[in-house]
């Protein structure tokens, strides 16, 4: 099978659960996008999901680099997201935050920051979901991290497919909170299997 069928087929809803969304599909996409091997393959899966006339999954989407400022090659990273975005006829925002380590690490800031800042986007721009690229592999690394520093059930369970993002905009002069939905559809795809559909 081609790697390419297969992650089409897993985007395209083979998995029903994944799509049960509030409004119904098409839904509008806030990609959020890092440059690396993962995000740029899931910018180009949907922008080929939505350029195909037969589906109904994948309304607008837009692509959203959150710039940390956290690497010396952070505006090298937001230049090269934004061309694989214009390349792909898929529109691109970036959006700078500020990481505050309150104790928590620099890394978990970033990542509260991160996430913080696209459920905003979504919210303000009236979008359904936030996406992420994260895979089989990365939920196999979270539950043996959260494994070795003894975490209960609650931390064995992280990583869900899909959960709420708080967030807040605002909507008429008056910030508004609200949640928008994380959605991760590639949780049951292989590192391996992103790697054969970038090479090919």
């Amino acid at each position: 099978v081609h790697p390419l069928d297969v992650i089409f087929e897993r985007m395209n809803g083979a998995d029903q659960l994944q799509f049960a969304l509030i409004p119904l599909n098409p839904v509008r996409i806030v990609l959020a996008l890092s440059g690396g091997r993962d995000s740029m393959a899931m910018l180009d899966v949907l922008s080929r999901l939505r350029a195909d006339a037969r589906q109904a999954i994948a309304g607008e989407v837009c692509a959203v680099y959150v710039h940390h400022g956290l690497s010396p090659n952070a505006a090298q990273w937001e230049e090269h997201c934004r061309k694989a975005c214009e390349a792909r006829g898929v529109g691109f925002e970036s959006i700078r935050v500020q990481v505050r380590n309150t104790g928590e690490g620099i890394e978990a800031a970033a990542r509260s920051a991160r996430y913080r800042a696209l459920a905003d986007f979504a919210l303000r721009g009236g979008y359904d979901v936030v996406m992420t690229a994260h895979h089989e592999d990365d939920r196999i690394e979270t539950f043996l991290m959260q494994w070795m520093r003894g975490s209960g059930l609650e931390g064995l369970a992280a990583f869900p497919k899909t959960r709420s993002l708080e967030a807040s905009a605002f909507v008429h002069g008056r910030r508004t909170p609200g949640t928008v939905l994380l959605l991760r559809p590639w949780i049951g795809v292989s590192r391996a299997e992103i790697d054969r559909y970038v090479h090919n």
